[in-house]
């Protein structure tokens, strides 16, 4: 009977060591379960909110990029890292036109941001807002003056690109007015103010044309050599 109580009380110290090691791993278990429970439910602000703050910060980034908010990114705190990493993902996806909200961004991103809202809307003030460098800076006010005009399809900026009065002189100029006419789709209307001294009203029509795939287009090019330059630049489009 010796030797059976000598098993008995190593089988119990087994045991002992066996719930001493588990006992911890069923803890962490059960509290990984309950932390990325959510992972498996709905996401929601309010089941985000009820989370511990690692699996809240996880919750409310999941859910800013599924939702494309990023006011719910807003929400994390504890990460600045994930919250900037969250709004980043988001405006990339959404790209913010308004300058007031390039804030909530951080380094080049928020330079980036402003850099983008002010070519948007042809605004080189909105440069002014780019602290991260004054190269930056100068780069932004000069990519506006350059891009900007094209981007809200104005040709009337275009052509004062090469100065205060309207000049076609300009290499820039024409690639500004081309620009235009592409983002309108070869709306040929917009050639009407472009100057035709170097036949560039001509080759303004000439692109709209060939955009459009239209030769009725080249009957508004002045002279036999536009007329049928423009003629076979549109057949050439159409092959």
């Amino acid at each position: 009977m010796g030797w059976v109580a000598r098993g008995f009380l190593k089988i119990n110290k087994v045991v002992k060591i066996a719930i001493i090691i588990l006992l911890p791993l069923l803890f962490f278990g059960a509290t990984f379960f309950k932390v990325y429970s959510y992972q498996v439910q709905e996401l929601t602000v309010q089941k985000c909110e009820a989370l511990n703050t690692y699996a809240q910060i996880d919750c409310y980034n999941q859910l800013a990029r599924r939702e494309n908010n990023w006011a719910i990114c807003e929400q994390i705190n504890g990460a600045d890292n994930i919250r900037e990493d969250c709004l980043n993902t988001i405006w990339a996806k959404n790209p913010i036109i308004e300058p007031n909200n390039c804030g909530i961004l951080s380094g080049h991103q928020k330079t980036e941001c402003y850099w983008d809202v002010a070519v948007k809307k042809n605004d080189q003030t909105i440069c002014n807002n780019i602290d991260e460098s004054q190269q930056l800076k100068d780069n932004c006010v000069n990519w506006v003056k350059q891009n900007g005009p094209a981007e809200v399809g104005d040709i009337g900026a275009c052509l004062k690109l090469g100065g205060s009065e309207p000049n076609t002189n300009y290499p820039e100029v024409r690639t500004c007015i081309y620009r235009v006419i592409e983002k309108a789709n070869g709306d040929p209307s917009l050639c009407v103010i472009v100057p035709n001294n170097l036949l560039d009203r001509d080759n303004c029509y000439t692109h709209a044309a060939t955009i459009k795939k239209d030769l009725s287009i080249c009957k508004n090019t002045v002279g036999t050599y536009a007329y049928n330059y423009c003629v076979k630049e549109v057949n050439s489009a159409t092959k």
